[in-house]
């Protein structure tokens, strides 16, 4: 049996705590790296328009342009979408309609789309909602994260495709948010494609 001096018992207590504070150190850095690379994971693709605009049998107001969002209304992410969608629009020069397809499952009253964030998007000048019955529409406009627009000109060319946020659930200015601008400012004549950050728009979510 092994008896050590009170000195070395001491010596050990340490090295045993500065074992557990690296460890400790490192494990919270790796976490910190995992959350860094979640919220700035896009969607691995953008879909394919397999629709021209608008759809049929929906009636969109006449406009120079449209912002088409597909979302979850239960999606915490997409707040910082809808933040960043408040700030953008009075600085459009042109007439702009807002037409915002809310996910709704086929077995699910359409009172549960009223949620905090189809809301704010409803206060949005120039807005309508269109509950989107198991993402049909969003299916054949290849939205599958929550926060997708499209921008759409007045002829139903497409001329923006995808995310308006720099990461997942962050707000504030992006490529996104400068192309969506300039496109519905007439100052940018390309198709602009920017990566979507968000939860799947058919999964559940955080919220309930």
């Amino acid at each position: 049996m092994l008896f050590y001096s009170p000195d070395a018992q001491v010596v050990m207590r340490n090295l045993a705590f500065r074992s557990t504070l690296i460890f400790l150190f490192l494990f919270g850095m790796g976490g910190l790296a995992m959350l860094a690379d979640y919220s700035h994971r896009p969607n691995l693709s953008i879909g394919a328009v397999q629709c021209e605009w608008p759809p049929p049998g929906l009636h969109v107001p006449e406009a120079d342009s449209v912002v088409a969002i597909f979302y979850h209304p239960r999606c915490p992410c997409t707040r910082a979408t809808i933040r960043n969608l408040e700030r953008l629009v009075p600085r459009f020069a042109s007439t702009t309609q807002i037409i915002a397809f809310a996910f709704q499952p086929h077995d699910e009253d359409l009172s549960r789309l009223e949620t905090e964030i189809t809301q704010r998007l409803r206060a949005i000048p120039n807005s309508q909602i269109v509950p989107d019955v198991d993402g049909k529409f969003a299916s054949q406009y290849g939205a599958t994260t929550s926060g997708h627009v499209l921008l759409f000109d007045a002829s139903g060319r497409l001329r923006f495709n995808g995310g308006i946020t720099p990461s997942r659930g962050h707000e504030g200015s992006c490529k996104g948010t400068e192309s969506l601008l300039h496109l519905v400012n007439g100052t940018h004549e390309q198709l602009v494609e920017c990566p979507s950050f968000g939860c799947s728009i058919t999964s559940p979510t955080e919220e309930d």
